[in-house]
């Protein structure tokens, strides 16, 4: 999620390892705009996510930490739901899981 407007391009831009639809209920307390709930449908060929004010009961509630996290791929939804970072059913963090799941972790070759 990126620009004022409640804009979620970053989640669409994105591939996911498997087929699925997530709602995820986001809060951000620094940036507000990013706060909503999101539906978000994505796959290997490509995801769209879209506001979803009047959508299904979210099926992951998290902050915009967690989904950060999330979405680079270096920290396992089991892990945070296992923190309590993502509230979701057990069915929900197994889809998210194999959505977000990554085959490498995240890495930078320059050093800061």
């Amino acid at each position: 999620m990126a620009a004022p407007g409640r804009s979620p391009g970053r989640l669409n831009a994105r591939r996911y390892a498997a087929e699925g639809t997530l709602v995820l209920d986001v809060t951000d307390p620094f940036c507000p705009w990013n706060q909503g709930r999101w539906l978000l449908e994505g796959g290997p060929d490509g995801a769209a996510c879209r506001a979803a004010a009047h959508s299904p009961a979210p099926t992951l509630r998290l902050d915009s930490a967690a989904l950060g996290s999330l979405f680079l791929g270096g920290t396992s939804v089991v892990h945070l739901a296992s923190a309590g970072t993502v509230k979701g059913d057990a069915p929900a963090v197994r889809q998210a899981h194999l959505m977000f799941g990554t085959g490498a972790a995240p890495w930078c070759s320059t050093e800061f």
